[in-house]
């Protein structure tokens, strides 16, 4: 075993391994009836395995819980047949970390866009309301 695959092993049993039994427990709440849990976490751990590198991957917990609903996405994609229970429960497959979805940040930026739709310039809302505080403080400190 070379050194690189000691030094990935090392990681894999301190930042992965330790998230198991969440994951696990997530997935038996989670996971289509027609999807077992424990092939899917094996699924998940092959392809942390074939990654070429895990020095990108800052938070292994959240990481490990999206390749595994990744996995259970790709089985229900693939079946032949899928049980019209099957498509209800994927709506609560939302991750347990409680992070916004790419479509709730879609969402954000366009509501932020449009109460201030120039805030992404310099010379947008944003830097007038920073410029009229700072008026408004040296005014009241003077």
């Amino acid at each position: 075993m070379s050194g690189a695959d000691r030094e990935r092993t090392r990681w894999f049993l301190r930042n992965i391994l330790p998230h198991e039994p969440a994951l696990r427990g997530w997935l038996s709440r989670s996971a289509p009836p027609s999807v077992d849990p424990g092939d899917v976490i094996q699924e998940a751990y092959t392809i942390l395995a074939e990654l070429e590198s895990v020095e990108a991957i800052r938070h292994p917990r959240a990481y490990l819980f999206q390749v595994a609903r990744s996995v259970i996405m790709r089985h229900v994609r693939r079946a032949r047949i899928v049980p019209i229970h099957t498509v209800d429960d994927l709506e609560r497959l939302e991750l347990p970390d409680g992070a916004a979805s790419p479509e709730q940040h879609a969402i954000d930026r366009d509501a932020a866009s449009t109460a201030c739709p120039s805030a992404k310039s310099p010379s947008g809302c944003a830097f007038r309301k920073i410029q009229s505080r700072r008026i408004f403080l040296a005014a009241f400190y003077s």
